[in-house]
């Protein structure tokens, strides 16, 4: 736990955030991991910057999420802005609103999740 809390903190400092980590990697929804591995998505959005992450070649932002859903939802993984919508909405267990900022996290190639 030391080591977790310590790899925490120095991550996001500046955001000051408490979220756990697992190893000091992000967590990936199974309709994410499903989307990495056949080459799909290569964007994940993050209400917090995460650019110390091993798997993040960089991050851009924060932008709102109506720009995401509208603009990068190829990117992310999804077919259409409503399914990048609804698969966030799942993982939020509400509805994510369109002005909500978020990080865009560049993920690295051949990343194994």
């Amino acid at each position: 736990m030391q080591k977790q809390m310590s790899v925490l903190s120095r991550t996001n400092q500046n955001e000051g955030s408490r979220r756990a980590w697992e190893g000091g990697q992000m967590k990936f929804h199974e309709w994410s991991k499903v989307r990495i591995r056949n080459g799909t998505k290569r964007l994940t959005s993050r209400r917090e910057n995460q650019e110390s992450d091993p798997d993040v070649l960089y991050v851009v932002g924060p932008m709102p999420w109506q720009f995401i859903t509208h603009y990068l939802y190829r990117a992310e993984g999804a077919e259409s802005p409503e399914e990048l919508q609804r698969v966030i909405n799942q993982i939020f267990r509400r509805v994510v609103k369109p002005d909500e900022m978020f990080y865009v996290h560049v993920l690295k190639s051949g990343l194994e999740v």
